[in-house]
């Protein structure tokens, strides 16, 4: 959630709110690009993958009205086509660096800019997966 304009207490309430399924004891703020995000401080964060394939209209992308944090506004209409299709992309470290499919039954993985040989080799790996589960 980004706020520019709330104030910290009435963005608290409203994050309660949306985690009443969960039970949240204390909420952390994060700054980036002069908006603050919120997130529940209670989930451990310290296995997450280098990389990640995530699926078309993943909520990592489509929550977000600022989507910078997480995808570089250059390759935004690679990721959210003009249709309002949301196409499978691939994060390193925790940031959007491609886009993956499975097209004409073949799997597909591009990348925005080169990355290093076991970041290719491990998408490649892991969209062959999907595809060999899915045949």
């Amino acid at each position: 959630m980004t706020t520019n304009s709330l104030t910290e207490s009435i963005v608290r309430k409203r994050m309660h709110g949306l985690y009443l399924s969960r039970k949240c004891d204390e909420y952390r703020c994060l700054e980036f690009h002069g908006n603050r995000y919120f997130y529940c401080n209670d989930e451990d964060t310290a296995d997450i993958p280098e990389i990640t394939l995530l699926s078309g209209f993943d909520p990592l992308i489509v929550s977000y009205t600022d989507r910078s944090a997480v995808l570089p506004v250059e390759y935004k209409s690679k990721v959210i086509l003009k249709s309002g299709i949301c196409n499978p992309t691939i994060a390193v470290n925790g940031r959007v660096a491609g886009i993956w499919n499975i097209k004409k039954r073949q799997p597909v993985v591009e990348f925005f800019t080169p990355q290093p040989k076991r970041i290719v080799t491990a998408a490649n790996d892991r969209v062959d997966f999907i595809h060999r589960m899915t045949v």
